[in-house]
């Protein structure tokens, strides 16, 4: 018999669990009382029988026998749910862990923490990298979790923690990548990368698709790109060289953190940027998808309210040329963004990337015809082509054509990272 004082939070940043080999756990509730538990689980090769009695909000009276694999499956015959998770073991003293759910409660990762006495209680001091502290709630009992279905579960997870934290990134030449991160998944990540003099939440689109990729299971990171949205640097300095080295930075970072499969997703001007990436560096990239991509070798761009000729000339003149996005933000194209829409050539490039590829187009688009991406995806290989309803540029016009597209891009995402 032992007694334990736990408490359990939520993760505001993931530690890198790399090279710490987890424990995989299965459990089954054999009795309905959530002060007197009764549990069967199965410990990687082992099987106990616990039970769990609640002497106090934060003290516990533990029990455990180990019991053999038909007494086991005795024992759970009539279970209809089960609790699977790995553990994760970061500390001894005190005993710290993080669990990693799977199955029904997929999304949910929590740290825990067993101590052995009141005065290691009370004296410990919470690590920064832990969130909201959820001991007495659903998401931190399993005896309670388990009564809940996959709807209840996620409503309550969004509830409890805003699934995006805002984080800073660095690059490689030291500018500040602001980005929203979710933690619902230890290895699988969606990168997403906005268009030009636009940001991280892509007029709404990409705060849609996030939250459908997190109910998946899977994390996500959405970039604002240098001089753009909250990042530092200067808008008429960014390049189309330096936002490939922000992606790149951001693949880095991802790789640092213990993401070993990841989909990277540009729209617009972000698409061609992302195009360009030399992703036999990067051997965690499995896939790339491809929102209204700018993929014409920037010919979208020589208009008049972009990077023509006329506007090289007032760029010359006065240092940058002045533009507006659709909400009124000015954004400034400096000269040598002017100079690299004549070297790079995105549409080229990417029918020599072997990775799987989506391109999601809306028929309605206003600035970047979807036929563009019908004549990429005819020359690509591993390609699949959706051509969007009544979508406008950023689908943000038309919330059945922002639905569709979001459909079938997690849908790739999930036949790709299942």
């Amino acid at each position: 018999m032992s007694k334990e004082i736990e408490r359990k939070y939520l993760i505001k940043e993931m530690p890198n669990l790399k090279n710490i080999k987890p424990i995989r756990y299965e459990r089954y509730y054999i009795n309905d009382n959530i002060d007197n538990q009764i549990r069967a689980q199965k410990q990687a090769d082992k099987f106990i029988l616990e039970t769990k009695t609640k002497i106090n909000d934060i003290e516990y009276k533990k029990e455990k026998q180990e019991i053999t694999e038909q007494e086991f499956l005795k024992l759970i015959k009539d279970c209809k749910k089960v609790i699977i998770r790995d553990s994760y073991l970061i500390n001894e003293k005190p005993n710290i862990t993080i669990k990693v759910y799977h199955g029904i409660y997929k999304g949910l990762i929590r740290a825990e923490i067993e101590f052995d006495n009141e005065y290691e209680y009370s004296n410990f001091k919470i690590p920064e990298w832990f969130g909201k502290d959820i001991t007495n709630i659903e998401l931190g009992m399993d005896a309670r979790l388990i009564k809940l279905d996959r709807g209840d579960f996620l409503e309550i997870l969004r509830k409890e923690e805003n699934m995006e934290e805002k984080i800073y990134i660095n690059s490689t030449d030291n500018i500040k990548l602001c980005a929203l991160m979710s933690n619902v998944s230890v290895d699988k990540v969606v990168l997403l990368c906005h268009g030009i003099r636009g940001d991280k939440y892509e007029r709404g689109s990409f705060t849609t698709l996030a939250k459908e990729i997190m109910k998946q299971g899977y994390s996500t990171v959405r970039i604002d790109f240098r001089g753009h949205g909250e990042s530092s640097g200067i808008d008429y300095e960014m390049t189309i060289s330096k936002e490939i080295e922000d992606v790149e930075s951001v693949i880095e970072f991802l790789k640092s953190k213990g993401y070993k499969e990841i989909i990277v997703l540009g729209a617009s001007f972000g698409a061609s940027i992302v195009s360009l990436v030399d992703y036999s560096k990067f051997v965690e990239v499995k896939a790339l998808i491809l929102w209204y991509g700018a993929l014409d070798n920037y010919d979208v761009l020589r208009t008049d309210n972009f990077l023509s000729e006329r506007n090289k000339q007032i760029a010359l003149k006065e240092g940058f040329y002045k533009s507006y996005n659709k909400a009124g933000k000015l954004f400034r194209f400096g000269i040598p963004l002017f100079e690299e829409i004549n070297i790079y050539k995105p549409k080229d490039k990417i029918k020599t990337i072997n990775l799987p590829k989506l391109f999601v187009h809306g028929l309605a688009d206003e600035t970047v015809s979807y036929k563009v991406s019908l004549e990429v995806h005819n020359k690509c290989s591993n390609s699949k082509l959706e051509l969007i309803e009544n979508g406008s540029h950023t689908f943000d016009s038309d919330n059945k054509a922002l639905k569709n597209a979001v459909d079938k891009t997690v849908e790739f995402i999930k036949e790709i990272l299942q």
